[in-house]
């Protein structure tokens, strides 16, 4: 395939390597999880692996994540309010008292504690990289 896929080429490339989310046009847009982004489907870079497999990238530079950790833009998972509630338990899990705790219900955690060593900034706003290796 070359370097510049046609829009049919990136089409069927998006369908194939986005299993969650079907793609019925290059330009829908999506919204990486992990660069905060909003782009569309003509956007996402393409790499061709030495064993000619195909991978989807975050157009943006730095960041590799793929299909799946891109969502609909307005995703109610992944809006403000619910980022603020995932940061309010990790706050919790860490130890630190949350901001509001006596207008909320406490959330129950998992016995084994596995986002005990988790931090609120970790899952945004942080750079983490999910896909460095390469």
């Amino acid at each position: 395939m070359s370097s510049d896929p046609s829009d049919a080429q990136l089409l069927s490339l998006l369908s194939r390597c986005d299993p969650i989310r079907s793609w019925t046009s290059c330009r829908e847009r999506r919204r990486c999880v992990i660069c905060e982004r909003v782009f569309e489907g003509a956007e996402v870079r393409v790499k061709t692996g030495q064993d000619s497999n195909v991978r989807l990238e975050c157009p943006t530079r730095g960041c590799h994540s793929g299909p799946e950790l891109w969502v609909h833009p307005g995703d109610p998972l992944v809006s403000d309010e619910a980022w603020k509630d995932w940061e309010r338990v990790l706050r919790m899990v860490d130890g630190e008292p949350a901001a509001d705790s006596e207008n909320r219900e406490t959330p129950s955690l998992p016995p084994d504690g596995r986002l005990r060593n988790r931090s609120a900034g970790s899952l945004r706003g942080s750079g983490h990289r999910l896909h460095d290796e390469n």
